[in-house]
């Protein structure tokens, strides 16, 4: 295996809507930064706050790829 997808398993980020805008801006920064540093090695599933529809909709928006 050369590549590996960086993704968070079940069950998910949402500890809440606020908690899991901040842990989603959180996990998707600290993989586009693994993938900055490593990429040929690393990709992303970002990962989206949802239920909390307006949350995801601001965060897919967010680029996290140089």
């Amino acid at each position: 295996m050369e590549t590996s997808i960086l993704s968070i398993s079940s069950p998910g980020i949402h500890f809440g809507d606020d908690a899991a805008r901040r842990l989603a801006r959180e996990v998707n920064e600290a993989g586009a930064y693994t993938g900055r540093e490593h990429p040929c090695r690393f990709g992303l599933f970002a990962s989206l706050p949802l239920p909390d529809v307006d949350g995801a909709l601001r965060r897919s928006r967010t680029p996290t790829t140089p």
